[in-house]
């Protein structure tokens, strides 16, 4: 919500010919001048930043799937900016990178049933390679082998013992 614009002020009254005053009086001036100026400032990237926020929480939902109004959709997504492990809290990492970036799989042995996604923003350019734990397979391959190219998405879920393709964005 956008505040009100500060009160106008009132002019100071010059209340001498004095010299030095005068030079008091411009310096009080200009420096009331510039707070209105800041507070303004300040308001509106206030106003701005609220609406970003309002705009990501929206995205964030439409990502999910779930009513932009349920505050929980914001759980279980986070945007990275370089390579990350995704953590058994996590749902869905988003990179948004500029240069190759390695997601690593939290080990599948203790997160059973569990499933992920995995999607490389289409603005970043770059490809995402995926890294399993140990000795752990994708759909029976080795995972650093499956990297995601901008724009594309992955979908895996953990079977105990090795994750499984569920669904692919090509």
């Amino acid at each position: 919500m956008a505040q009100p614009p500060p009160p106008s002020r009132t002019p100071f009254t010059r209340i001498s010919s004095d010299p030095a005053l005068s030079d008091v009086y411009d310096k009080l001036s200009s420096s009331a001048s510039q707070t209105d100026q800041n507070t303004a400032a300040i308001a509106q990237q206030q106003a701005k930043t609220q609406t970003t926020v309002t705009n990501l929480q929206k995205a964030i939902a439409d990502l999910q799937g779930l009513p932009a109004n349920n505050k929980t959709s914001v759980l279980g997504v986070r945007f990275v900016t370089l390579s990350a492990y995704m953590l058994p809290t996590d749902h869905t990492i988003i990179f948004l990178i500029g240069t190759a970036a390695v997601c690593t799989l939290p080990n599948c042995r203790l997160v059973p049933g569990q499933t992920f996604a995995v999607k490389c923003d289409a603005a970043s350019g770059a490809a995402v390679t995926l890294n399993s734990q140990g000795t752990e397979t994708v759909d029976g391959a080795a995972a650093n082998t499956i990297s995601l190219a901008a724009g594309k998405a992955i979908q895996l879920q953990s079977d105990g013992q090795n994750w499984i393709i569920l669904s692919r964005i090509v």
